[in-house]
């Protein structure tokens, strides 16, 4: 296990690429991850991510993209966005079979690949560097039609409303996908302009596992079109964000159930490793399972709440969390919630509970290494924490973690929005 670690073989230009050799998987298994801040330009990166997907200079449409890959041994190419603290990483995947299960005609498999990958991002199909309008067209509506639909999705709904509330002004509050208002104003040159800015400008993260020689790879990789250019625009670390007063904010929507969210803004300031697990750690006790203390006590015990969970990002400094619940049962269910971040904050917490969360986190971890991306997401999250340490080493870390290790982080865990989304009828 111990060498089972990523190792960065070129750092340069704003170009990362961090390599796992192993025969460990039947797969060669590449992600890119191009860097930039969250921002009103999301609409745009959006559609770029579903164009290019679309069709290529000289494969035009879907049909001839899909058979394509299918002529380079099924391998697949995948993009799509996620929101990583205050960044919005636009992600490349790029999986193919490892060329020693193949036959000897598919020497140059991953070079073909690449440039085929490099072909959708920087080649588009349509006249004068655009999108085929028609394609353009397709998603937009494709895209307006889910943003729309947003409100739909009720737990989505909540969870976006809540965000804009508790960080109206920063970043963070954007949903990622973008808005509607932008979306009506869009055009195919906005969209293309954006993403050669991106390819430009953004720094990027490569991760490459499998049976690789790593020098080889990145060879290959230098020669890419979307990886060159300045990449001069990192976007640095999340804003700060300045606690306010307890604030109750109560909106109404044609609902079934009410969603209960509070937002839980922590000080990040001069966290040391141990106390950065200590956090996470904290919120699976809190509310990761069935064992949490949220579980347990709100809607197993006192059946408030259909649901109740707890998340931490913390890249931005956010504990949330989030519950299904009876509009009737609002002040008793955030009765408990304070009640079991007291227990937390006064160590009352129980063997069984610290033990089954103790496990989980374990279990996640020892499991990380037969998941490509799961392993690739773990290296870039401590690596965006500004974290340097063998990602071998974490189960060990999480099993030394002691109750008094989560009373001791429990202050910076503050509570500041709660966010009630009900019918009005409720």
């Amino acid at each position: 296990m111990s060498s089972f670690e990523f190792e960065t073989v070129r750092d340069q230009g704003g170009v990362r690429v961090h390599c796992l050799p192993t025969s460990k998987f039947k797969a060669l298994h590449l992600r890119f991850f191009f860097h930039s801040r969250l921002d009103a330009t999301a609409t745009e990166l959006t559609l770029a991510q579903a164009l290019a997907k679309r069709g290529c200079e000289g494969y035009p449409d879907l049909r001839s993209v899909t058979i394509r890959l299918e002529e380079l041994y099924g391998s697949s190419i995948s993009l799509n966005l996620a929101k990583s603290g205050e960044r919005n990483l636009f992600v490349g995947r790029v999986v193919c079979a490892a060329e020693k299960y193949l036959p000897s005609d598919a020497a140059g498999l991953v070079a073909e690949l690449l440039e085929f990958f490099d072909r959708l991002l920087t080649r588009p199909s349509g006249e004068g560097g655009q999108y085929r309008p028609e394609l353009f067209e397709q998603e937009r509506t494709n895209l307006r039609r889910q943003l729309e639909g947003l409100r739909d999705d009720k737990d989505a709904w909540a969870h976006d409303r809540f965000l804009k509330s508790m960080f109206s002004g920063e970043p963070y509050g954007l949903y990622e996908y973008g808005d509607l208002e932008r979306l009506q104003a869009v055009t195919n040159r906005d969209v293309r302009a954006r993403l050669e800015h991106l390819l430009e400008h953004a720094p990027v993260d490569i991760y490459v596992v499998g049976d690789i020689e790593p020098k080889a790879i990145a060879d290959q990789l230098s020669a890419l079109r979307c990886l060159r250019g300045a990449k001069d625009e990192e976007p640095g670390p999340p804003i700060v964000h300045r606690p306010g007063p307890e604030t109750t904010i109560i909106e109404e929507t044609e609902a079934e159930q009410a969603r209960l969210l509070i937002g839980c803004p922590i000080d990040m300031t001069n966290l040391s490793d141990r106390e950065l697990f200590a956090l996470h750690f904290y919120n699976t006790l809190l509310g990761g399972g069935m064992f949490s203390k949220l579980f347990r006590s709100i809607r197993e015990k006192a059946s408030l709440a259909y649901s109740a969970h707890s998340s931490l990002d913390s890249l931005k400094g956010l504990l949330t969390i989030s519950t299904g619940i009876d509009a009737a049962s609002f002040e008793p269910a955030l009765a408990l919630i304070r009640q079991q971040l007291s227990d937390l904050a006064e160590g009352r917490i129980e063997e069984e509970e610290f033990r089954a969360a103790k496990e989980t986190v374990v279990g996640r971890l020892a499991s990380l290494p037969d998941s490509p991306g799961g392993w690739t997401h773990q290296h870039l999250e401590l690596a965006l924490a500004g974290r340097q340490m063998p990602l071998a080493e974490l189960p060990a870390l999480f099993r030394s973690l002691e109750p008094k290790d989560l009373v001791a982080v429990a202050p910076r865990v503050g509570l500041e929005t709660i966010y009630l989304l009900r019918s009005p009828s409720q």
